[in-house]
């Protein structure tokens, strides 16, 4: 029997020295906050303090702004933000966005306070390790830790009042309390807003993307409410299946299931059926290329 041959690892393989996570999460953990919502129950003559719901938020401004999940501060009547060195704070919703479940609050005390960065929406991977900080299932003693990589990216999740596009899907485990958090690279730059798990699945969870959190965040910060350039069309990804189906030569464009009425799509005579390839000469491969397109279009 020959004797086995020893393997040597390629170099494109072999162990690279990658920064301590531990280094990173005691970087951002002081701009990663506990967010507390209160709901009034009662006519308004005779109010009583309702159920509460518990979050997480991440400062994104030294000023004391910080981003969570509209999920999180929704109906509530009063917020409480809780630093990571223990200081409680009353804080105030700049302006929210159900349809991105981002919102954008603003903590009522003195700063300056810590603030992560984001990264650039194109600048993370499939394979890129994430780290998320949060709240979960509000156990004491600070935030969670867990980690993971990026699953997936532009994936969308259908629930039970909305479907959320845009969405990063990573292994680092999310569970309630979560909501709100951020989800950062190994540079500490929030690549996605923590907002939902997939239950009875195995690290399955999900964060709206820098993509889309980036701009509600701008428009929210200087028009109070977000503004989203609107067509007035339901589209659909081109899939294989989809392409064999329509007999077109590839996988582009996008389908246009429906025109509203009144719309600038009906405006401009596009018809339930077509494939739009392209706006203005930028090629539109997929409904992320449209989004990005029409946001260019967009001053925030």
């Amino acid at each position: 029997i020959a004797a086995p041959v020893a393997q040597s690892i390629p170099s494109s393989l072999s162990l690279i020295n990658l920064p301590s996570v531990a280094d990173i999460v005691e970087a951002t953990r002081p701009s990663v906050v506990n967010v507390t919502a209160q709901v009034e129950s009662g006519s308004s003559f005779f109010r009583s303090r309702g159920a509460t719901s518990n979050g997480t938020g991440a400062i994104i401004h030294s000023d004391g702004y910080v981003v969570t999940n509209y999920h999180v501060i929704r109906g509530a009547s009063r917020i409480q933000i809780t630093t990571d060195d223990g200081r409680v704070f009353r804080a105030s919703v700049e302006g929210s966005d159900p349809i991105t479940d981002l919102a954008v609050l603003r903590i009522e005390g003195d700063g300056p306070f810590p603030a992560l960065p984001f990264a650039a929406p194109n600048s993370f991977r499939v394979g890129d390790w994430a780290i998320a900080i949060g709240n979960a299932l509000g156990l004491p003693g600070g935030p969670s830790v867990t980690l993971g990589v990026v699953g997936a990216l532009d994936r969308s999740l259908t629930t039970r009042e909305q479907t959320l596009t845009d969405l990063i899907q990573t292994d680092a485990a999310i569970n309630e309390g979560n909501s709100g958090g951020p989800l950062v690279n190994l540079n500490g730059e929030i690549i996605g807003i923590n907002t939902a798990v997939v239950r009875g699945a195995q690290g399955i969870g999900f964060s709206v993307s820098s993509f889309t959190v980036i701009p509600v965040v701008q428009s929210i910060l200087k028009h109070g409410r977000v503004m989203w350039p609107w067509l007035g069309v339901g589209v659909k990804d081109v899939t294989a299946p989809l392409a064999l189906e329509l007999d077109l030569d590839g996988r582009q464009g996008v389908l246009m299931q429906r025109i509203w009425p009144d719309s600038p799509a009906e405006a401009a005579g596009i018809q339930e059926g077509d494939v739009l390839l392209s706006i203005d000469g930028n090629p539109i491969n997929s409904l992320r290329a449209l989004q990005r397109v029409m946001r260019e279009q967009l001053e925030v």
